[in-house]
């Protein structure tokens, strides 16, 4: 996938469940890259994206972050079944598994730069639900992840915790990601969905767990 883009000072950009020329494929996404020159009122789209292994219903462009000439894209409900960084793209063995994909813009091209699966892909895990991107490290969100391990060192392949959720970290290295840590609440529990939001500033991440049910108060309640 290449795009060209225009010239610009001001980078917008927009995701969309529709496609832009027709309606084959429902629901697979799209992100619209619009451009307004500097001093100038006219906004113009500079690129329109779409994943390379585009299916309906991926629901590419859930959630979107860029950082610099990288853009990151979730795709909640891909169903892919493969695992890591640039697995087979044509995988349809886990529905609603999620991925993630990077784009970069080089000399005023955009390209596909990573395909972004987790380490423990499982079906409905929804990873992709939330990304967030500084520099050269991404954060993603899979809110319906299912292991009832605890902390950065949990066990990825534990399912006791239907949708208690997680958080994947990926670092880059010139052009290439690899998965650098595998992120769990310290209270993981079903339903709580941990990875609901993200973001990242410098070495420190926040994670949303939109669904927690302590009935603590402030800051380090029980």
């Amino acid at each position: 996938m290449v795009l060209k883009q225009a010239p610009s000072a001001v980078l917008l950009v927009l995701s969309s469940l529709s496609i832009q020329a027709e309606a084959a494929a429902p629901s697979t996404g799209a992100i619209n890259l619009l451009s307004s020159a500097a001093l100038q009122a006219t906004v113009l789209q500079e690129a329109y994206i779409k994943s390379d292994n585009s299916d309906p219903f991926d629901h590419f462009g859930r959630a979107l972050a860029i950082s610099g000439n990288t853009l990151v894209v979730g795709a909640y409900f891909e169903d892919s079944n493969g695992t890591g960084v640039d697995s087979p793209l044509n995988g349809i063995g886990a529905q609603t598994s999620g991925a993630a994909y990077v784009f970069v813009r080089v000399g005023g091209v955009w390209t596909q730069e990573a395909y972004l699966k987790a380490s423990n892909t499982e079906s409905e895990d929804r990873f992709g639900a939330a990304v967030a991107i500084s520099g050269d490290t991404i954060v993603v969100g899979a809110t319906w992840e299912a292991s009832a391990s605890t902390g950065p060192l949990a066990d990825q392949n534990d399912n006791s915790a239907p949708n208690a959720g997680a958080a994947y970290v990926f670092q880059r290295t010139g052009t290439t990601w690899t998965q650098e840590a595998y992120l769990k609440a310290s209270n993981p529990g079903s339903g709580d969905q941990f990875g609901t939001s993200v973001a990242i500033h410098n070495d420190r991440i926040l994670i949303g767990a939109s669904s927690e049910d302590s009935s603590a108060t402030g800051i380090n309640g029980d």
